[in-house]
């Protein structure tokens, strides 16, 4: 298993590695610390040498996180990648050339990493890769994942290859799953019925899970209202090009609930 995690340097940064780790046995998985830089537009000289700084810079600070990491989780499988570019174009180039299984990264960083998750740069972030993708708030404290809140649309899944990383966290931390849609409509669903229609696989039928519908005319709150109240340790989407969920990634709506959620979230890609 490759897990990819950007850096920037900062204790925001070192969340999302504590929070890696623990999604696979340090000693069975690679560890990939990417950081990226981009130069400021400036006259074509200092240009130049603004970059050279910039790669000084980036290749020493993942000098230092390397050894960080190395001797906090006890482990050798992990490298260093430095690219010039955004943080969404350097993700996907790595995720390219390395074929990674996950990224995590934190959000609320201290440079271009606070805009991944918020605005639109959450969904060209998303949009941009085909790997799942964990964002975890500042300042979390890692614990074991004892429920899964997976907020869905009530459309089938086209490729249940997607829900695959879903499957992996619930077997490896045994965890219960809650199936959450969301509906500003009152519906009577059949809880069996949905499940298999939309095309989860039979697989969670032997899992411990739970079907809710909720109706509220705001995603972000009733998300935020259910993870309060159901003690989620993780919340799964599976974004789509859909007026309902374009809620929750609206920029504004998106930047609010990065803010407000403390726990991880979790983004699958349905292609």
């Amino acid at each position: 298993m490759k897990i990819l995690i950007p850096t920037d340097f900062t204790e925001n940064s070192r969340a999302a590695y504590a929070y890696a780790v623990e999604l696979a046995n340090p000693h069975e998985a690679e560890f990939i610390l990417m950081n990226s830089y981009e130069s400021p537009k400036t006259s074509g000289g200092m240009l130049v040498s603004i970059d050279e700084v910039l790669k000084k810079d980036s290749k020493n600070g993942l000098a230092r996180e390397l050894e960080f990491f190395r001797s906090t989780y006890d482990t050798d499988a992990v490298k260093t990648v430095s690219r010039y570019g955004s943080v969404e174009d350097s993700i996907r180039r790595t995720n390219i050339e390395e074929g990674v299984d996950f990224v995590v990264m934190g959000t609320h960083g201290a440079t271009g990493f606070k805009r991944v998750f918020m605005g639109s740069n959450t969904q060209r972030a998303i949009s941009n890769l085909e790997r799942p993708v964990f964002a975890v708030p500042y300042g979390y404290v890692f614990k074991p994942i004892e429920r899964i809140a997976l907020a869905i649309e009530l459309k089938p899944i086209k490729n249940q290859a997607a829900l695959e990383p879903l499957k992996y966290l619930i077997e490896r931390f045994d965890a219960h799953l809650d199936v959450l849609h969301i509906t500003d409509k009152d519906q009577d669903i059949s809880l069996e019925d949905e499940i298999r229609r939309l095309n989860l696989g039979d697989w969670i039928f032997d899992k411990d899970f739970d079907l809710h519908v909720i109706q509220h005319e705001d995603v972000r709150d009733a998300v935020l209202v259910f993870q309060q109240t159901h003690r989620s340790d993780l919340t799964v989407f599976i974004p789509r090009p859909a007026a309902f969920f374009d809620r929750l990634f609206h920029r504004s709506t998106t930047a609010k609930f990065s803010h407000e959620t403390r726990r991880p979230l979790l983004a699958l890609k349905d292609i």
